[in-house]
């Protein structure tokens, strides 16, 4: 299986966190959201195949300039 054949999820409901920032808090200049988006595109999946579940305008935001 390649990567074209992969499909990514990325669920980042902000009501569900423990603590509200939490996806939005930066560690060294990069939000967990982004990480999560980053690790994804290292992976070999092209960005129509990695989706974004958010509750949160600030986080689709984040996805969609990414």
């Amino acid at each position: 299986m390649n990567a074209s054949n992969i499909k990514v999820v990325i669920p980042a409901l902000k009501k569900t966190v423990a603590f509200q920032d939490d996806l939005v808090k930066k560690l060294n200049g990069v939000t967990l959201v982004q990480r999560a988006i980053n690790k994804a595109k290292k992976l070999g999946v092209r960005k129509e195949d990695i989706h974004l579940l958010t509750d949160s305008e600030e986080i689709s935001l984040i996805g969609q300039r990414n």
